[in-house]
């Protein structure tokens, strides 16, 4: 992955350190596309719709194509 990035390396970083590595409290930031926990209803819906996208093959971004109904 670093080489496709153009990277002399690449390192993990533990999910709860992520805020203070850009200077920002924990609390002031969503952890949703690190975590899967979304805060909204909205959110889980478009994710839920974004895995069943993935799952079929359907390539592209959710919420720019017709999603594939989360109950299929």
């Amino acid at each position: 992955m670093a080489e496709d990035m153009g990277a002399d390396s690449l390192r993990y970083v533990p999910v709860g350190h992520v805020a203070e590595c850009i200077g920002f409290p924990e609390h002031e930031l969503c952890m949703a596309c690190l975590t899967g926990e979304y805060p909204t209803e909205a959110g889980r819906a478009q994710y839920r719709a974004a895995r069943k996208n993935y799952e079929k093959g359907v390539e592209g971004r959710t919420y720019e194509i017709e999603a594939v109904p989360a109950t299929e």
